[in-house]
């Protein structure tokens, strides 16, 4: 009877035993999961990708969470350096420069230079476009994980995470207002370009008196003037 007993309180140890690490298994999880989603949830509602890099070092979760912490932010980051080096390219003085006086007196008649930089400067906008489209698809955000030596379960986590709502939009604003911005500047290097081979055509026809540009007609005061009118 007593050694029925003494079976009967180590099974219910042992079922006492796994019930807590059950337990404590569960809610660790749990709080790791739930820090990892604040985290991710604070960057994404406080940072902005155009102007803001993300500490990849700072990681506020622990064990295979912190893989996928250290994850989703080396690609945000990844994504802020890129989209912030194309906003750098699109702010260069020399492109609003373009069409100055300025320009015109030190790069005319011929304009083989601004030619030249128009070029580009439109192909490393255009390489830029079809980086970033890279960098944002789906499969190039999954790989990130990849490199994580994690299971399938945190793999999914991650690809939950990242392709969550609020993450998914974000990206997406970003990359969309970059396009536009990017359309838009292309559209002014092209209306540039056509300015310049103008005025490189008309060379004999047109000067620079007091800063401003004077041409020896009124039609071709005209063309000029339609031609920048065009720029947004």
């Amino acid at each position: 009877m007593k050694k029925e007993k003494k079976l009967i309180l180590i099974i219910t140890i042992i079922i006492l035993l796994s019930i807590i690490t059950f337990l404590g298994i569960y809610i660790y999880n749990l709080t790791q999961k739930t820090k990892l989603i604040k985290e991710v949830n604070n960057i994404v509602k406080n940072k902005d990708l155009t102007i803001d890099t993300i500490d990849v070092n700072d990681i506020k979760t622990k064990g295979q969470y912190a893989k996928v912490e250290e994850a989703v932010k080396t690609y945000l980051n990844k994504s802020a350096i890129e989209i912030q080096k194309l906003i750098e390219l699109m702010q260069e003085e020399k492109i609003a420069k373009l069409l100055s006086t300025e320009n015109y007196q030190k790069d005319g008649p011929e304009f083989t230079e601004t030619l030249s930089y128009i070029e580009d400067t439109k192909k490393q906008l255009n390489e830029s476009i079809d980086k970033m489209k890279k960098v944002m698809d789906t499969e190039e955000i999954y790989r990130y994980i990849e490199n994580y030596d994690v299971s399938n379960k945190y793999k999914e986590l991650y690809k939950e995470i990242m392709m969550n709502e609020d993450t998914s939009k974000d990206l997406s604003k970003a990359q969309t207002q970059l396009k536009d911005v990017i359309d838009t500047l292309i559209y002014d290097l092209d209306v540039a370009k056509d300015t310049i081979n103008f005025l490189k055509e008309h060379e004999t026809e047109w000067s620079i008196q007091s800063g401003v540009v004077i041409f020896n007609t009124q039609i071709l005061v005209n063309q000029y003037n339609e031609m920048t009118s065009k720029l947004k």
